[in-house]
């Protein structure tokens, strides 16, 4: 049983030493040690989730729920009462938009779909085939991200609600939990096996190691986990078809965990 929902490569730049040869004047042999940067391939991993972290998880979030509105934050329920009297959250453009995106996804899956079917049958899959699976994946990871953007547009309203608090330090306690990388043979923890607190300071003292190489990890990390939070990402395809679409987006905006909410 596979373990893992998506595994993925980063390249690391570390220095080597590399022995060079030559002769000299007197045309004998000398050694000299010098010191490159080279390009390693580290892998890392998204764990499955167990029932038993499916239940930490909930757990997790009714405390800091709780916390939150013992704090004095208001409720999505009443801050949707509150936008309500104005006429809503979205405007009749971006409902519109949402309708035209999510058809256009059911359209896709269902093409998809015939692909799929395909390789369960273990029939073999034409050029043109698999050009077209390729395609549709791009355009159903494309989809999906817009997707979340336009959710993410109404989150960003609801961001001082308790549930969003509860929703924002959850998912950093999944990116804690499901954020391996491979040693030896085996996958480990990034963040190691404590509690929250203390893959919190580790994942903290990352951060401020300013590790250019460390830092995309992280980054990448939470952008994986958060569309899978979202149920935006469940099998492998999904989380390809983000990974493609984000070498595609040079520039591409992150997402930022607010686990200081």
């Amino acid at each position: 049983m596979n373990k893992y929902l998506y595994t993925f490569t980063e390249l690391e730049t570390v220095e080597v030493e590399k022995i060079e040869e030559s002769t000299n004047e007197n045309n004998e042999l000398v050694k000299t040690i010098k010191k490159v940067k080279e390009e390693k391939p580290i892998e890392f991993a998204i764990k499955k989730p167990t029932r038993s972290m499916l239940d930490d998880a909930e757990l997790f979030y009714g405390v800091k729920l709780a916390e939150s509105i013992k704090a004095g934050m208001l409720t999505r329920t009443l801050m949707v009462k509150k936008y309500d009297k104005d006429g809503g959250i979205f405007t009749e453009g971006e409902v519109e938009k949402i309708k035209i995106l999510l058809d256009e996804l059911a359209s896709l899956q269902v093409q998809y779909q015939v692909y799929l079917t395909k390789e369960e049958k273990k029939e073999e899959l034409t050029e043109e085939d698999k050009t077209n699976k390729k395609n549709l994946e791009t355009q159903l990871g494309n989809l999906k991200i817009e997707l979340i953007e336009l959710e993410n547009t109404k989150n960003n309203i609801f961001e001082q609600t308790a549930e969003n608090r509860a929703k924002n330090k959850t998912m950093m306690w999944w990116v804690l939990h499901m954020s391996y990388k491979k040693q030896g043979e085996n996958y480990v923890s990034l963040f190691g096996d404590g509690t929250y607190d203390q893959r919190l300071k580790k994942y903290d003292e990352i951060e401020e190691e300013n590790d250019a190489f460390l830092n995309r990890v992280l980054i990448k990390f939470a952008y994986f986990i958060s569309f899978w939070y979202g149920g935006k990402a469940v099998n492998p395809e999904d989380f390809k078809a983000i990974e493609d679409y984000i070498k595609d987006q040079g520039n591409l905006t992150w997402l930022i965990l607010k686990k200081k909410n």
